[in-house]
């Protein structure tokens, strides 16, 4: 088995998106379409991370407004309050077995209660495919 020492920070994005308390869906979903990303932290005044929102969360929420003619949502209405974040210290191998069963395609990445960044599916698998790569140059494959 080759561990290439590769962790969270090497592959983490730092200028993500990241949504504040109290964000309409509305400006919520505009992030997501100009970040190309699918979900961002939740964060309050302090920049302290209270939630996570994705996709999934706003277009259940948005069916259901729109089936009952529900008014204007806000992120606090369908933010997940619990969020599965990383440290960016944590091995791109655990993450991606973390991964494997676990649901979230982004993870916040925290250190001392300050959100640096996230890391997705695609980096860690990007990591991963790096990883393969090397092992191949050094006939380890």
């Amino acid at each position: 088995m080759n561990n290439n020492g590769a962790c969270v920070r090497d592959y983490m994005i730092v200028n993500s998106p990241m949504i504040r308390c109290g964000t309409s869906i509305d400006e919520v979903i505009s992030v997501f379409e100009r970040s190309g990303m699918g979900g961002a932290p939740v964060v309050n005044d302090n920049n302290a991370i209270v939630g996570f929102v994705s996709e999934h969360d706003c277009i259940k929420k948005l069916l259901h407004s729109s089936y009952y003619c529900d008014g204007i949502m806000h992120v606090n209405d369908v933010m997940h309050n619990e969020v599965l974040s990383v440290s960016p210290d944590m091995s791109i191998q655990e993450l991606a077995e973390r991964m494997t069963k676990k649901q979230p395609k982004i993870y916040p990445v925290v250190e001392d209660g300050k959100l640096l960044g996230v890391i997705t599916r695609g980096r860690v698998m990007q990591a991963l495919a790096t990883t393969i790569a090397d092992c191949a140059q050094t006939g380890h494959a």
